[in-house]
């Protein structure tokens, strides 16, 4: 009954002995490492583990005291010389201390979809990095945010030493009052209507001040009830200071146009559909202030422009 039991059961199991000793070892278990019962029993537990691994050591020292570990991630040998990752469970039989069940389960698989998605997450970390941008997701039932290190850094926070605060706490923190209720605002607006938001506002970097684009969406379950939101928020500080000095320098060249003592036609299009003058131009050929001109022979066109050009 206990052989037909022990060699039924669908994960790898090993009878053993303190000494590293392999009494018994399952189908499963041949199966995992590639070897016959007569194989595993031979080699013992020395020769199924990876000769680099150490963590063994300190898992039998809690067998021996707790008489059970569980969850342990060792390394060993296939037959072929493959190695691979397992989850080792092991325990002290009740009513035999001297023996051992040890189950080994093989995570290969769980270990390469756990290091594909770190490297995914490494990916979306630099990617964030390069445009300044932080995601964020938002739970309501917990009212608990999480989101990506960029997102902390954004704000001045250290991803290190610092957790992102709830929403109520960023009142004052990573926005200014006017500011939180104005986001505060579009965010209930949302939850209302299940629409998303794009909102460009001022925050706070270390107190000091920037511009972020803020984007959200609402998160609903299965059943289509509303269960949070998420979003992404991006640092376009240096944009706007590119498009500020770009209107100054607009500005400034429309001031110095207006003074300059000639008439000068600017054209806004590379057709010359629309022309508009400065004040000496304006005055020279009699129309109003800001009124656009055509450089085509339109009639528009033909009180400023011989038909010949």
């Amino acid at each position: 009954m206990f052989r037909s039991l022990f060699n039924n059961n669908l994960d790898a199991v090993f009878l053993t002995i303190p000494d590293g000793r392999i009494l018994a070892a399952n189908s499963a278990a041949c199966s995992i490492f590639g070897m016959s019962e007569e194989e595993i029993i031979s080699l013992g537990r020395k020769g199924l583990l990876d000769p680099h691994e150490s963590k063994h050591h300190a898992a039998l020292e809690e067998r021996e005291k707790e008489g059970r570990f569980a969850g342990v991630k060792l390394y060993h040998i296939r037959k072929n010389g493959q190695r691979f990752p397992a989850e080792v469970d092991s325990f002290i039989l009740p009513d035999d201390p001297q023996r051992s069940f040890v189950i080994p389960r093989d995570i290969s698989e769980r270990t390469h979809a756990e290091e594909m998605l770190r490297a995914r997450e490494l990916e979306l970390g630099e990617a964030q990095r390069l445009a300044h941008i932080g995601s964020w997701h938002w739970v309501a039932q917990t009212d608990s945010i999480t989101g990506t290190d960029e997102l902390l850094k954004i704000y001045g926070f250290d991803p290190l030493t610092q957790t992102i605060p709830n929403f109520k706490d960023q009142r004052g923190l990573w926005y200014s009052p006017e500011e939180w209720n104005r986001l505060d605002a579009a965010a209930q607006e949302s939850a209302r209507t299940g629409k998303g938001a794009v909102l460009e506002e001022q925050a706070l970097h270390n107190g000091q001040r920037i511009w972020i684009q803020a984007r959200s969406e609402v998160v609903y379950d299965t059943e289509g009830k509303f269960i949070g939101m998420r979003g992404t928020v991006q640092d376009i500080t240096e944009r706007k200071r590119i498009e500020e000095e770009l209107r100054q320098r607009a500005e400034e060249l429309e001031r110095l146009l207006e003074t300059v003592p000639v008439a000068v036609w600017v054209a806004h299009d590379p057709h010359s559909l629309t022309i508009t003058g400065n004040r000496m131009a304006n005055e020279f050929y009699g129309i109003k202030a800001g009124e656009k001109v055509s450089a085509t022979t339109q009639p528009e066109s033909s009180r400023f422009f011989a038909p010949d050009g």
